[in-house]
């Protein structure tokens, strides 16, 4: 099924209204080959490594006051598929807070808005250790005091259900942060006959390496992803999993005091099947995903006058 392209022009909007002190805007283009196809069937046991999603990324945040943040965007994620959202986060010394909602926009012809909640709490002693738990999940508004509003139950062709996560835990040090982190993001959605979910999960260990006055930062990692599509029909549940050793890097470079470039790889060390791919699936082919994007701080154009 045919993905329709998301209305660019109510975040063009909120970003024209939105005060330019203290706004960031950005955007970035992501391409993948580990994927499984959108039209992957049940029976199919190969993987094709030569299918390249293309996902996108316009996102900005303005900073209201010292403890005070709005964040908003809309994106095009290869498992999470399309959604616009926006976040208000609040700070104080040992803890933030954030809430807002978000909005899953022309993923199905049948359903083609679905609202959805984020939410997330970070605790630190600042300086020496942070902890960190962030969750999104779609909601059924028209049932949200009933079981199906609050589960996401999914009872008619062409509704869907985005969820994702994350959980983590990290120390400060000199020119470093640490973090140890769970992630995982899922897309389920009706069609005649089953039920279809989309899965990524990550397990691993990050570095954000900077350097005081110095224009470049990077953020290094090293983790195992689950890759998998899940079928439930009638009789029971079939599932394509996909297990990768991954080294990923992330940069952002100040090209300016207005502007700056991002770029990010993940590289497969070594991928193997898992459930129905046991034993059908083993390549030596590269399997990346990688992103390029730009950033803008509306404060840095008057600065650099």
């Amino acid at each position: 099924m045919k993905r329709a392209r998301l209305p660019h022009l109510p975040l063009l909007l909120l970003c024209l209204a939105a005060p330019s002190f203290g706004l960031e805007l950005g955007s970035s283009v992501e391409v993948s080959n580990m994927n499984f196809q959108a039209d992957r069937a049940a029976a199919d046991t190969s993987f094709l490594p030569h299918y390249f999603p293309i996902g996108y990324k316009v996102f900005g945040e303005q900073q209201i006051d010292e403890s005070l943040r709005l964040s908003f965007g809309l994106a095009s994620d290869r498992i999470l598929r399309n959604l616009v959202y926006s976040e208000f986060a609040y700070s104080g010394s040992f803890y933030s807070v954030s809430v807002g909602p978000f909005l899953g926009v022309m993923n199905t012809a049948q359903t083609p808005v679905k609202a959805g909640i984020i939410a997330s709490v970070r605790l630190e002693m600042p300086g020496i250790i942070f902890a960190f738990v962030k969750s999104n999940r779609s909601i059924n508004l028209f049932g949200f005091l009933s079981s199906s509003g609050v589960a996401g139950r999914l009872d008619t062709v062409g509704d869907f259900q985005q969820e994702s996560s994350e959980l983590g835990f990290g120390f400060y040090q000199p020119n470093a942060i640490l973090t140890f982190f769970i992630a995982s993001k899922t897309y389920s959605e009706k069609k005649t006959g089953s039920i279809d979910s989309d899965q990524q999960t990550d397990y691993g260990f990050s570095a954000e390496i900077f350097q005081k006055n110095v224009p470049f930062k990077a953020l290094l990692s090293f983790f195992y992803r689950n890759l998998a599509r899940n079928y439930e029909l009638p009789a029971a549940s079939v599932k394509h999993s996909l297990g990768s050793l991954i080294l990923g890097i992330r940069g952002e470079l100040a090209l300016s005091e207005a502007w700056s470039a991002l770029a990010g790889l993940e590289s497969s060390i070594y991928t193997f099947g898992l459930d129905k791919l046991i034993g059908e699936f083993s390549s030596s082919t590269y399997l990346f995903s990688s992103f390029l994007g730009v950033k803008a701080r509306l404060d840095g154009f008057f600065q650099s006058e």
